[in-house]
């Protein structure tokens, strides 16, 4: 059966690439392949933290406590699912609006579903958005070092920068 299941897997993969794998399909293509690329990190990446979040400091019932991991997973998941579907289809629509690939591109794709996406205020956003955060201002020191705007310290920063995140 296993075979069986591979083989069709990669016929329709084939009929797939043949039939849309044109470039007028490829942003269209981009984004349903991105909204199942969502769905699946979410889970991948939710499941397993609300699992142990919820059973060793959440209250209620065991019942309770499986609802609440599972509503955070699919929260997690269908936003992230969300947001690389839009920002795929907002990238494939300006670029060919635009005829071409602009470097306003990609910010504008973010921007949009990152408002709407992003912008509704529960918890899970609010891990998402502090983790982007980080990794924003973790990235634009580290440029600004390479484009020698800041100065790079002869001893490691990184222990100072763990300790005040710690703090």
């Amino acid at each position: 059966m296993d075979i069986v299941l591979r083989h069709l897997e990669g016929s329709l993969s084939q009929w797939v690439a043949v039939n849309f794998g044109r470039g007028e399909y490829l942003s269209i293509l981009s984004s349903i392949k991105g909204f199942r690329n969502g769905m699946v990190y979410g889970i991948r990446i939710r499941a397993p933290h609300a699992f142990v979040m919820v059973m060793l400091f959440g209250q209620g019932t065991l019942k309770v406590k499986l609802k609440t991991i599972l509503r955070m997973t699919w929260t997690h998941a269908i936003n992230l699912a969300r947001f690389v579907f839009s920002y795929k289809a907002l990238l494939g629509f300006l670029r060919k609006l635009s005829r071409q690939f602009r470097l306003w591109h990609p910010f504008v794709a973010a921007f949009i579903p990152g408002y709407f996406v992003f912008g509704q205020g529960n918890g899970v956003n609010t891990q998402i958005n502090l983790y982007l955060l980080s990794r924003v201002i973790y990235g634009l020191v580290k440029l600004g070092v390479e484009k020698h705007i800041l100065i790079q310290p002869s001893f490691s920063l990184f222990p100072w920068f763990a300790a005040f995140l710690g703090a």
